[in-house]
């Protein structure tokens, strides 16, 4: 046949065909594999009786294999103890059942790797079980186990780099791993970094210890499908990240069962390239006591665009979906800075089921910049335990900007048990159930700073005296019908009168009876302590401000404008003493807006001058936002730097100023 002649053809068809076509010839080419010859790797003097290191030998056949072409090597039943062996081209490494590749329970057993990779991830990985990079046509298959000794061995944390991955496979092309076990890794457990038409198909993956030991993490690849596996893990299950500067994209997640005590089923924190085009389908998420089923967000500055998630049954899941654009804004890698905000858009859910929920989900964007284009449909989620209060007023609800993102960054006192949603522009919900098993006592939903909300067919249970279904602050045309309200209560919506415009309700089971209450003036609650909420190893919460802050304040304020505030028409100048550790990098924040966003003629950035080095940040917004440059040169501990801010134009404004400082070596 001519696959050169069927690619073409088929590139001119729709992505999926074309990654029909890539896994076929995946398949095609482990097909190959499989039939060709097997290397034994006791023929090459592994033992496989738990206690004698079979490195060596075990890399002796695979190199043998290589020389020869490729082939399938092979461990028999036994159990092979490595301090890491590192795969090749057209290699094929076989686990049969019975046989368990264990990693060694000493890290001087360990070779330490060095991938020369872009990537964050190179600052707390070196050591793996099993390890490729830049290889070709390569699989893992077989009933067998790859074990990762760190339910008895590995338990102190840090430095994380002394743990082991348990797989890392870098920059590779055409990648299989089929059916085999991967337990209690050290570390992360299958990290697949930049590699390009991978198939993981049927795996069971289990962690029992928490402390950075994630599932399947899918970090700036192409084309990759996850299929019939199984994941449970006390640390996020399956991850996609975006370490580097490449995108994340053309993902494709189905069929899985997910158990974890963190996120289920999660894109970011690690943000920095992006993700494009990922589908998540006919999953199943349970006991999920801490977080939430789905997480995503970008907050470094990259883009998060075309997400689809469809046929997802949940049970017991603390947060159902917590959806984030946030501005931590932190680089890769040391010299460089984010320069922009990131962009959050086209997120579709259709078909979810929830039971048993906690927490409301949560959909935020940022004050300065709103998540575009969601459409949720089909959604159905029955509630326990309702939060007893006390609740933060939905005026007094804090931004926390560039905090750590997950779905306790509002706490857990939200005034709503189903949705909370925040700056967003576009977004629509049809078809929605909201049930709960005991009685609430705030609103099924809220709604805040919202442009072009529809609604349709929505059925929730009602507690409150107002009966309302959904509290509506800031809103900004509102299409809304088809309302059903249990309990016996006849309010469709409890309004802030005097801002919200453009509402047309209509067609509810009650009527259109609508509760208007006056408006409550915005606290301007912008963080002055960027903390971050960490986890200790028992899974107990702590809020710990682990960034060092200097706060500097300007005079001046104008009666339209709620903060005070420094033109920038005229350069500010600023002396900040450098006093982090000597492995943290400074981040300087900028409260700043800009008058004039929307201008087309001008250039509005917003530059930073110091030590002879210039860092610009784009201001897009026109309401207070924060800017965020982390300084690309770097500073020794105990400096003082004088800092100018100008601009090319004269609309920018500038209330506050914060010096922090980035732990770029602290994994997400």
């Amino acid at each position: 046949m001519n696959y050169t002649f069927l690619l073409r053809k088929i590139m001119l068809n729709n992505q999926l065909q074309l990654k029909k076509l890539i896994t076929l010839f995946i398949i095609i080419g482990f097909s190959a594999l499989a039939s060709s010859q097997v290397y034994n790797v006791k023929d090459y003097g592994a033992i496989g009786n738990a206690t004698a290191l079979d490195t060596k030998a075990i890399q002796e056949a695979i190199d043998t294999a290589f020389k020869a072409g490729g082939g399938q090597v092979l461990l028999p039943p036994g159990t092979y103890k490595v301090g890491g062996v590192e795969l090749k081209d057209n290699i094929n490494l076989h686990i049969s059942a019975g046989a368990t590749l264990l990693g060694s329970e000493l890290q001087s057993d360990y070779i330490e790797w060095d991938s020369k990779a872009e990537s964050r991830t190179t600052i707390y990985a070196n050591k793996f079980v099993v390890y490729a990079n830049g290889a070709k046509n390569i699989s893992i298959s077989g009933q067998g186990v790859i074990h990762g000794n760190g339910d008895n061995y590995f338990q102190i944390t840090a430095p994380q780099i002394n743990r082991p991955f348990l797989i890392q496979l870098v920059n590779c092309k055409n990648v299989r791993i089929r059916d085999i076990q991967m337990l209690e890794s050290a570390n992360w457990t299958c990290h697949l970094l930049f590699c390009e038409n991978v198939v993981v198909d049927g795996i069971t993956l289990k962690n029992s210890t928490r402390a950075n030991r994630d599932g399947l993490d899918i970090d700036g690849c192409n084309n990759v499908i996850v299929t019939n596996s199984i994941v449970h893990s006390q640390d996020d299950a399956i991850v996609l990240k975006s370490s580097g500067n490449k995108v994340c994209k053309n993902i494709k997640i189905s069929n899985c069962i997910v158990t974890t005590e963190a996120s289920a089923i999660k894109l970011g924190t690690e943000s920095s390239g992006g993700y494009q085009n990922i589908t998540i389908s006919d999953c199943t998420i349970k006991d999920v006591p801490l977080l939430s089923g789905l997480s995503i967000m970008s907050v470094d500055g990259a883009i998060l665009d075309n997400l689809q998630i469809s046929n997802i049954q949940m049970e017991n899941v603390a947060t159902p979906i917590f959806l984030r654009l946030g501005n931590r804004n932190r680089p890769y890698k040391t010299g460089e800075y984010v320069p922009t905000i990131a962009t959050v858009s086209n997120i579709s859910f259709n078909n979810i089921t929830a039971i048993n929920a906690k927490y409301p989900s949560i959909m935020a964007g940022l004050h300065s910049k709103k998540i575009s284009d969601i459409t949720i449909n089909n959604f159905s989620v029955s509630y326990i335990d309702p939060f007893e209060g006390p609740f933060v007023e939905p005026n007094k609800i804090p931004f926390n900007d560039m905090v750590y993102p997950s779905a306790l960054i509002f706490g857990r006192n939200l005034p709503t048990y189903a949705f909370y949603v925040r700056n967003i522009e576009n977004i629509s919900m049809s078809n929605i159930s909201i049930s709960s098993k005991a009685t609430q006592k705030v609103h099924p939903f809220l709604f805040d700073y919202i442009d072009n909300l529809k609604l349709k067919n929505i059925t929730a249970d009602t507690f409150k005296k107002d009966g309302s279904i959904a509290y509506l602050r800031n809103i900004n045309g509102l299409t809304a019908s088809e309302f059903h309200l249990k309990n016996g209560h006849i309010n469709t919506f409890t309004i802030e009168k005097d801002n919200c415009s453009d509402i047309h309700i209509e067609n509810t089971s009650k009527g259109s009876v609508i509760n208007e209450i006056p408006a409550l003036k915005d606290e301007q609650l912008y963080a002055t302590v960027m903390a971050t909420t960490i986890f200790d190893i028992d899974g107990i919460i702590k809020n710990k401000p682990i960034e060092s802050i200097n706060k500097f304040e300007v005079e001046g304020a104008l009666k339209d404008e709620p903060l005070p505030y420094h033109n920038l028409k005229s350069p500010l100048k600023i002396q900040f003493k450098i006093e982090g550790e000597p492995q943290s990098t400074p981040q300087l924040c900028f409260l700043v807006k800009n008058k004039n966003s929307l201008s087309s003629e001008k250039n509005n950035y917003l530059i930073l001058e110091y030590e002879g080095v210039e860092q610009k940040v784009n201001v897009e917004w026109n309401r207070w936002g924060w800017a965020s440059l982390t300084l690309s040169k770097k500073i020794p501990v105990g400096s003082k730097i004088k800092f100018k801010l100008a601009q090319e134009h004269s609309d920018l404004l500038i209330s506050k100023v914060y010096l922090r400082y980035l732990n770029l070596g602290y994994t997400d």
